[in-house]
């Protein structure tokens, strides 16, 4: 009691003089001409709406409290009434109007539609003008990679802690019904609810109330049972998409609902729900606002990490706790109670005496000062006579003492031996916060500022500092300030912060190591009643480990087993020794092992404060056991079918040894590289492989982290294409886990991979055809959609339709054909006696249409057959193929003949062109599906089916399909079909 009336006498002597002193010492503003900084604050919502407001005036009293000159520009969105996707369009065009690129030096958004309309129109609007947001509800951080000059605060609701903690304060709760809109960040909430209810469904019945309107949800929680809680996050739309503002949603709420309602957000408090872990608008504000002061002071936006941890606080409504006679100490320390009666502080005679002379005091020095008028140089020497006495009473406070003005800045005696600093070492009061500050001086200058906003004075408990050489110490800060000055005392916590420290590292070691241990690990108190349990345990009942503390082995196991646990446990505290037991056990419907071991846990006086134990489940290591001495039996009989399977696998097999030798190589594998072992001992990787084998097995023990799965290109003889292997590889390990070798498996893949890569690049090509005369479509539709046209050209913009949807038509044929081809399902034919003449003589009107620069020719007989059995549609797709081709495949003015044949039992159309030609490879593959020439790929369109689809619609008639090229030469086409004959007839 002694120490704290000694520390007592200067805080309140310093109190009454101090704003005599801060009189004196005052000196005029000094005013700047420097044009203020333009910043703009758009906002997602409406002015009135708490949330939105809360946000406004921490933005705002950043801003005037920084010393910045700062002119600020509000606009409202109003996105709560209507959704941003009507609003957008007017928005964009609204602030086109009211600003250019270059009218703002910073902007600043609140909440998620803000945030969503920069995104896509800030360039636009404002250029690449500097950006912060705020109020984006569980920022994903992948969602800034693309943003350039921009940062921000997140906005995250911790339900978890919220639902936590009202389980904590309830514990017989048995059913929570959870209140949440559809709204965009309603979405968001469900999907955090998602993640997080799967943990309390064997605790608890939830029901969710977001599909439904204001009037049902009213009945709903009207009917709630005793043991039932509800948690509300809001809910400003209903499923009738009727608005309600922030005050009603939550009033109409608590007034349905006769037992206690938890919120998420600070503006919901106040209401008579009883409050939580609640997210801050004003905090919100602050945070983004001090933000924007580093940008204005000349830091680049994209170099400011965004601050992901949300700034949200405990707080709590004292009349609801008082309704539902919730003890106020269970709530977490540092909560904030709102609504709480006041108390009246009272204080001692003798402190009251020192408060009532200190006042005393100062108003005579007051009626002194008056008196200056009149005796001028009087007052001069009392004045210093003054200034003297408080300079000295402070010079001796046992406490450090720091003063500061805009002109000033000075230390007492204590301050300067505690930090080691001489007075003219440091000479504003910036400098003397960023000196002692030191490495932590951002985060500290954050708070500072952040506190700033509960006014003066006031005490920071706990900042850490640094000494001159370079030491750490942590003090607590009483705080006097007005406009211009600072009167600050200093009150050394080190030893006090390094004991709270020690003590929770110790806490936090014990707590990991128990929670690392794969075994399930509990203390029981002398009651037998559970005071710690680790995470695997909390997970074995299926519960967080909060709420398994506090109760007994009869409130979480059946009576049998809780009574069997308990027998072992009295043991222990009556004979004070170790009990280790085997037991087989029923868990979760299975008969399991269970081995434990459980110690006396002891107290301070030498006695017994309970119980300590482990256990685990020795089951899979009995069957371990088991399971290895049959595998070991079966051994000798394995080696020998083994060695037959090896020999018998189709893929190649090689078994290497970290020393570099070959150990087995199978029948396959020999055969692909034409190598055999010569030596018992086994031949080395180098004596048998060479190129990319040999580079990838030195790779398996070389590297630390090599490839397991490669393919291996093999120089093919006579091929130009390389033959393709897939290596694949497990390691072989001792029993200290030490590579001692790998069994490698090679397969051929390399038709396999030409197939991908083919198909690979039809597809692409497929949605480059499918793409143009869509496109096609599509635009001359909307022409007509939206514009009206003479009809002569409404004709013409309906034939394009019509020819662009014929070309779709005609390639989705051609892949229901392929299709049909892969499947192995015949293309459908109407074969009938027909006259092809007429089939050729379109098909060649037609495609001179399309190639106008080619000189397309139909030699035919005089009498062409009638009867030749084929499907007439079919034939033309095969024509129309061909001369597509011929006509793609040729420069412009090439001769084109289509030549029309008959004989007895057989008509034939051969098509020839002068053009590019093929090898004969490359006509060998011809047929191929999704083939390709090469030279040709990258200039000629086309998806490499249609002369697939040609040999099989040939196939499908029992004709037959040549090709005959030569690079530089020209291609001819063979088609050649069976006529009808008379025994048909």
């Amino acid at each position: 009691m002694g120490h704290q009336q000694r520390g007592r006498f200067p805080f309140f002597v310093i109190l009454a003089i101090l704003p005599i002193y801060l009189f004196l010492w005052g000196l005029p503003e000094v005013a700047f001409g420097a044009p203020p900084a333009q910043v703009l604050v758009l906002q997602s919502y409406h002015q009135g709406y708490k949330w939105t407001d809360d946000i406004t005036q921490g933005i705002l009293q950043t801003f005037e409290h920084s010393g910045m000159s700062v002119q600020v520009h509000l606009e409202y969105m109003d996105t709560k009434k209507a959704p941003l996707k009507e609003l957008e369009p007017q928005l964009v065009a609204l602030y086109k109007k009211k600003y250019g690129p270059a009218s703002f030096d910073l902007l600043l958004s609140a909440d998620d539609n803000a945030f969503t309309f920069l995104m896509k129109h800030r360039e636009t609007l404002f250029g690449d003008t500097p950006w912060v947001f705020c109020g984006v509800n569980y920022l994903e951080p992948t969602r800034l990679t693309k943003a350039r000059n921009l940062t921000g605060v997140n906005e995250a609701a911790d339900l978890w802690r919220g639902i936590d903690l009202a389980l904590r304060l309830h514990p017989n709760t048995e059913k929570v019904y959870f209140v949440y809109d559809r709204t965009p960040t309603g979405a968001r909430i469900e999907e955090h609810l998602e993640q997080i209810l799967p943990n309390y469904q064997d605790q608890i019945e939830i029901v969710r109330l977001d599909r439904i309107s204001m009037k049902d949800l009213e009945e709903v929680l009207s009917q709630a049972a005793q043991n039932s809680l509800v948690f509300y996050s809001f809910f400003f739309r209903d499923q009738q998409n009727q608005f309600f503002e922030y005050d009603e949603s939550i009033q109409r709420v608590v007034n349905a609902s006769p037992v206690p309602v938890y919120i998420a957000w600070d503006f919901s408090i106040g209401s008579g729900a009883v409050g939580g872990y609640l997210t801050s608008g004003i905090a919100q504000g602050e945070a983004a606002a001090q933000m924007g002061l580093r940008v204005l002071a000349g830091e680049n936006a994209s170099e400011i990490p965004p601050q992901l941890f949300s700034p949200n606080r405990y707080v709590f409504d004292y009349r609801a706790l008082e309704r539902f006679k919730i003890p106020m100490n269970l709530l977490p320390e540092g909560s904030t109670i709102l609504n709480q009666p006041s108390t009246s502080y009272k204080i001692d005679r003798e402190t009251f005496g020192i408060v009532v002379a200190g006042i005393l005091a100062g108003l005579a020095i007051l009626v002194m000062m008056i008196m200056l008028n009149l005796m001028r140089h009087r007052s001069q020497r009392l004045l210093k006579v003054s200034e003297a006495r408080l300079r000295n009473m402070v010079e001796d406070l046992p406490a450090g003492a720091i003063y500061s003005d805009e002109e000033t800045f000075s230390f007492n005696r204590a301050a300067e031996d505690w930090l080691g600093y001489a007075r003219n070492e440091i000479d504003t009061f910036a400098q003397w916060r960023q000196t002692i500050f030191g490495p932590n001086y951002e985060e500290t200058e954050a708070l500072w500022r952040q506190e700033e906003r509960y006014g003066f004075p006031r005490i920071l408990r706990n900042l850490p500092i640094f000494d001159s050489n370079g030491g750490r110490h942590y003090c607590d800060l009483s705080v006097y300030q007005d406009e211009k000055r600072y009167v600050i005392l200093l009150y050394d916590t080190t030893d006090r912060k390094e004991t709270e420290e020690a003590l929770t590292d110790s806490e936090l070691r014990h707590r990991t190591l128990a929670d690392s241990l794969p075994m399930n690990v509990f203390v029981k108190s002398s009651d037998l009643v559970y005071t710690f349990c680790n995470a695997a345990y909390a997970s074995l009942l299926k519960l967080p480990p909060g709420q398994v503390l506090g109760k007994s082995d009869f409130d979480l196991h059946p009576p049998e087993q809780a009574r069997w646990y308990q027998q072992s446990d009295k043991k222990v505290l009556s004979t004070r020794e170790m009990v280790k037991q085997d037991e087989i056990l029923v868990v979760r419907g299975q008969r399991r092992t269970i081995h434990t071991i459980k110690v006396p846990l002891p107290d301070r006086e030498g006695g017994v404060a309970g119980v300590v134990g482990i256990f685990w489940d020795v089951t899979e290591e009995r069957k371990a056991e088991q399971a290895l001495r049959e595998a070991l039996a079966k051994v000798k009989q394995s080696k020998e079918q083994m060695d037959i399977i090896l020999q018998t696998v189709s893929d190649g097999l090689i078994v290497s040894q970290r020393d570099g030798h070959v150990r087995v190589m199978n029948d396959a594998a020999q055969a692909l590289y034409q190598k055999h072992l010569h030596t018992t001992g086994g031949d080395t990787i180098d004596e048998i492989f060479d190129g990319p084998l040999n580079a990838y097995l030195t790779k398996l023990y070389s590297e630390a982290d090599p490839p397991m799965v490669a393919d291996l290109k093999l120089k093919n003889g006579r091929r130009k294409k390389a033959r393709i292997l897939e290596a694949r590889s497990n390691y072989l390990t001792e029993e200290n886990d030490r590579r001692s070798g790998a069994v490698t498996l090679l397969r051929e893949v390399t038709e396999e991979r030409e197939l991908v890569q083919l198909k690979n690049e039809f597809l692409s090509m497929a949605a480059h055809e499918l793409r143009t005369p869509m496109t096609s479509v599509m635009g001359y539709s909307e022409l007509l959609l939206e514009n009206e046209f003479p009809e002569d050209q409404v004709r013409e913009f309906i034939q394009e339709i019509y020819d662009s949807s014929q070309a779709l038509d005609s390639l989705v044929g051609e892949l229901l054909d392929v299709v049909r081809i892969e499947s192995g399902r015949p293309i459908p034919m109407d074969l009938v006696p027909c006259e092809l003449h007429s089939v050729l003589a379109k098909a060649v009107k037609q495609i001179s249409l399309r190639y106008p620069d080619h000189n397309f020719q139909l030699i035919s007989q005089e009498q062409p057959p009638e009867d030749v059995l084929a499907d007439a549609g079919k034939m033309r797709q095969v024509i129309d193929n061909i001369l597509s081709n011929a006509a793609k495949y040729s420069h412009k003015a090439g001769e084109i003949q289509v030549i029309e044949e008959a004989e007895s039992s057989l008509y034939r159309v051969r098509i020839n062109d002068n053009g590019i030609g093929m090898t004969n490879e490359q006509a060998s593959r011809i047929f191929d599906r999704f083939y390709r020439a090469e030279q040709t790929e990258a200039k000629i369109p086309g998806l490499g089916i249609g002369m697939s689809i040609v040999k099989a619609i040939v196939d499908a008639h029992d004709g037959k399909l040549s090709v005959n090229s030569d690079p530089g030469e020209g291609t001819e086409v063979t088609v050649e079909l069976p006529r009808q004959t008379s025994e048909k007839g």
